[in-house]
C-alpha cells in the first residue's frame, strides 16, 4: 500500500490572538525559507513543484512543477528563479510559468558544494 505524506508547509499565526490563521500542505519536505515577490509568497518543496501561495489567505495561486527537489527559490529581475537538486536552472513567471530550463551540468557546472558555492568546470578545448 502506497501512502502519501503530507507535510505541514506554513501555518500564520495572528500574533494579537495567537490563533491559527492558516495553514498548507505539500506533498514533500519544506527545508528551503519563503519569499516575498509583489503580493505572493513563493515556496519550494521536495515534492518538486514551486508553489505561488496568497500570504494573507494561503490560497494557492499556482503551483509549477521544476524538477527533483527544488532549491530555495530567489527572486531577480522581476522573475523568480529555482535550481534543483538534478543541475538545473528554472526562471518562472509572477504566473508560475516556466520561461526557460538550463542544464548546468551540460555547462561544466556541478552541484553546490559544501560552501554553497557551486563549481565551474573548464569545458573549454
Amino acid at each position: 500500500m502506497k501512502m502519501k505524506l503530507l507535510v505541514l508547509l506554513l501555518v500564520s499565526l495572528s500574533l494579537s490572538s495567537a490563533s491559527l490563521l492558516w495553514q498548507f500542505s505539500t506533498d514533500g519536505a519544506v527545508s528551503a525559507k519563503p519569499v516575498v515577490q509583489q503580493g505572493l509568497l513563493i515556496v519550494a518543496s521536495d515534492d518538486g513543484h514551486i508553489y505561488g501561495l496568497d500570504p494573507a489567505s494561503g490560497a494557492m495561486r499556482w503551483k509549477t512543477f521544476v524538477g527533483k527537489s527544488p532549491n530555495e527559490a530567489f527572486i531577480f529581475d522581476n522573475a523568480i528563479f529555482t535550481s534543483t537538486t538534478e543541475g538545473n536552472l528554472t526562471r518562472l513567471d509572477q504566473a508560475g510559468r516556466i520561461i526557460w530550463t538550463l542544464d548546468l551540468t551540460r555547462h561544466g557546472i556541478t552541484s553546490p558544494t559544501s560552501t554553497g558555492r557551486a563549481r565551474a568546470r573548464n569545458t573549454c578545448t
